[in-house]
């Protein structure tokens, strides 16, 4: 299969079956997906990022150090100084891993981006649960004549923060939810939760 040359005439000349043969030599993971375009795209992208990366590394000056012998405490000083944020492992292999990486050019390096968010922007919390609890949960919802997954949530923090002392926080959750101080909004220790 590496004998094809790598333009997209030949790729497309291919049947389906060799094309995903050749994504799975070329990119590194196999792959069902029928679409041939797609597959040659990224067929020739994964070549191409390939080939940049392969200049890079031979005119690239070696910096790699040697971390054989290093502590923990010696590795997470080198991590915080060439990739520029702190770390809390203490797994040798992998903290070795990681300057690797960043010394390859692999890994992002510097200080985490931080997003500067508006009053006016409304924020999603991610909350994964198996299916069968969802749907029970949604039962329960209904049974107590909730109309959504978001006043429940609502109504639980609300809750939450109410019996743990945390009365301003609770008191900003509104009915909307948004921290709004809409016409009728009522704060939610003034609500029945």
């Amino acid at each position: 299969m590496s004998k094809v040359k790598m333009n997209e005439e030949s790729l497309k000349a291919l049947r389906l079956p060799e094309l995903q043969a050749k994504y799975a030599e070329v990119v590194g993971e196999p792959t069902r997906t029928p679409n041939k375009a797609w597959l040659v795209r990224k067929i020739l992208q994964a070549a191409k990022a390939r080939t940049v990366t392969a200049k890079k590394k031979s005119t690239a000056p070696k910096t790699i150090t040697s971390t054989k012998g290093l502590s923990v405490e010696e590795l997470k000083a080198r991590h915080q100084e060439i990739i520029g944020r702190p770390t809390g492992s203490t797994d040798v292999a992998y903290l070795r891993w990681r300057l690797r990486q960043a010394e390859r050019g692999l890994l992002r390096v510097g200080s985490e981006p931080r997003v500067a968010h508006g009053d006016d922007d409304i924020l999603v919390l991610p909350l994964r649960m198996p299916a069968p609890v969802v749907e029970r949960v949604d039962d329960a919802r209904r049974r107590l004549g909730l109309s959504s997954r978001a006043e429940l949530f609502r109504r639980a923090l609300h809750r939450y923060f109410v019996e743990s002392g945390e009365r301003e926080v609770a008191d900003f959750l509104l009915l909307r939810g948004d921290g709004g101080t809409g016409a009728g909004a009522v704060p939610m220790s003034e609500a029945r939760s």
